[in-house]
């Protein structure tokens, strides 16, 4: 993943919508199954509005990037949690307003 497509991302939000700041990431990075194998997401995205959900999925579709959704993060199974893979990906948490949508990794 280029440190370019996530730059082209984060100017097409608002600011504070794409979060890379690593402590706030790793924050998201499992549930409180606390499963240690948890991958570590490119970014975690916030998105407020429906449009914003959209340009996220439509940028993720263009550069082959998986969004895993995640609830408020109180799940015991570890359901919302991906493991490290060559694929990046991107976490979605509850906290944004917007629709969710959810894009399977082909």
């Amino acid at each position: 993943m280029s440190a370019e497509a996530l730059a082209s991302l984060i100017a097409e939000l608002p600011e504070g919508v794409v979060v890379t700041d690593p402590d706030i990431v790793a924050s998201y990075r499992q549930d409180r199954a606390f499963d240690p194998t948890a991958g570590t997401a490119l970014a975690v995205v916030r998105p407020r509005r429906t449009e914003e959900v959209q340009t996220v999925m439509r940028w993720a579709t263009a550069n082959k990037i998986a969004v895993v959704p995640r609830g408020m993060g109180t799940g015991l199974s570890g359901g919302a949690n991906a493991l490290d893979t060559p694929r990046p990906w991107l976490r979605c948490p509850a906290g944004s307003r917007a629709p969710r949508a959810r894009r399977r990794p082909r």
